[in-house]
């Protein structure tokens, strides 16, 4: 009956069309101005926050090409548009149309073939592994802080922890903080600051992923097991080459963020951008520095401060319906097990019927736009790994 309810939704979509244009743009609005006033925050004019929320937000005519498409009846009005005008052109010259049509199939032929060669040789040397044995805990498409109760978006480093020790069916687990931080920073020996894309995430992410690094090494698990105490940074290829022109002592170089100077450690392969779509971090720094970042979230150590996304590598063999199984079980036994869990009558019924998704990071959701749990307004990304279909 799902697809029942999907048309129904279309259909009263299609009908107020005016007023979801209406609430598109106020979603916009207020998205741009959350950013401005986080980048104000950080220490950016008035004029350097409007124009980096810009930057940041993307081009705002193809969002709203795209949330019509997943929302409304766009794909049909253009679909029914191109057939008619098709149709009209083939009656007019048939001889041309049969010529065209024989043509395509040639080319779509040979395109398959030339992909197929190229998927085979070089997609699957990226330096990632086994991409298809990587799975999202929920489906990747709420970002934010918030103190939800059973949540199965986010997730506090606590529940990682115990998530990460105790499964039974993950051969690692690595946790990434739902948004970059947008800081300006000083590069040793410049006067000048800089800004710069900052991603919070733990010290198993890049060894999850299967990346190693280009220069020197990647984050570890020691980076990232006590709050405060590891300041280093692993760089982007992109930002190396942009920043440092490709600097040869880049591991002697040190960045300045806040209050903090953090070491260079290491420069990750060229190939490697993130796990996110759209996004492509300067940097990635252990979640243990979350507080000193700016805009210094904390929450490091809180048991309900939620603001996290889970991914997982699957043990060999193991099927995404029994590591849901053990997950969910799991899911149950750390929030049971919190000091701080507020077990009330509705918390506990609200456990009761939560189960928590296991999504593969090689299906990302489409991108569209959302209200955080908190009430804050922000773009809900798709996760997956960008160097893969």
């Amino acid at each position: 009956m799902d697809w029942l309810r999907e048309l129904g939704r279309r259909l009263w979509m299609l009908m107020r069309r005016r007023q979801f244009d209406a609430d598109l743009e106020e979603e916009m609005r207020l998205h741009l101005e959350l950013r401005e006033q986080d980048q104000i925050q950080a220490g950016l004019s008035p004029r350097e926050a409007r124009q980096a929320a810009l930057r940041r937000f993307g081009n705002a005519t193809v969002l709203k090409e795209k949330s019509h498409m997943v929302w409304g009846w766009e794909w049909f009005e253009s679909f029914v548009q191109d057939t008619a005008y098709g149709s009209r052109a083939m009656l007019r010259s048939p001889a041309l149309a049969i010529v065209a049509l024989l043509s395509l199939a040639l080319g779509i032929g040979a395109n398959t073939a030339i992909f197929s060669l190229l998927d085979a040789v070089m997609l699957r040397s990226l330096p990632v592994r086994d991409p298809a044995q990587l799975v999202l805990l929920g489906n990747g498409n709420t970002s934010g802080i918030t103190d939800d109760f059973a949540r199965t978006q986010l997730y506090s480093y606590p529940f990682y922890r115990q998530m990460r020790g105790e499964n039974q069916v993950f051969s690692d687990t690595a946790a990434i903080f739902s948004m970059t931080n947008d800081v300006h920073g000083f590069v040793d020996g410049r006067a000048e600051s800089e800004p710069m894309n900052v991603q919070l995430v733990s010290g198993t992410y890049f060894t999850t992923l299967g990346v190693r690094a280009l220069v020197g090494r990647t984050l570890n698990d020691a980076d990232d097991n006590s709050e405060g105490d590891h300041p280093v940074a692993v760089i982007s290829y992109a930002w190396w080459k942009r920043s440092l022109a490709r600097d040869p002592n880049v591991l002697d170089r040190e960045l300045k963020l806040g209050a903090t100077t953090y070491n260079i450690i290491g420069v990750a392969p060229p190939e490697f951008f993130g796990t996110k779509v759209g996004e492509a971090p300067d940097m990635w720094v252990p979640l243990s520095m979350v507080k000193a970042v700016p805009p210094n979230y904390g929450g490091y150590k809180d048991n309900f401060s939620e603001s996290l996304l889970i991914m997982a590598r699957l043990k060999p063999g193991i099927s995404i319906t029994e590591a849901a199984a053990n997950v969910n079980l799991l899911f149950r036994q750390i929030l049971l097990g919190f000091p701080d869990a507020k077990l009330s009558q509705e918390n506990l019924e609200k456990l009761d019927k939560t189960k928590v998704p296991l999504t593969p990071m090689a299906s990302p959701p489409i991108f569209r736009t959302t209200p955080n749990p908190d009430g804050r307004r922000s773009p809900r990304p798709a996760h997956r790994l960008r160097q893969h279909r």
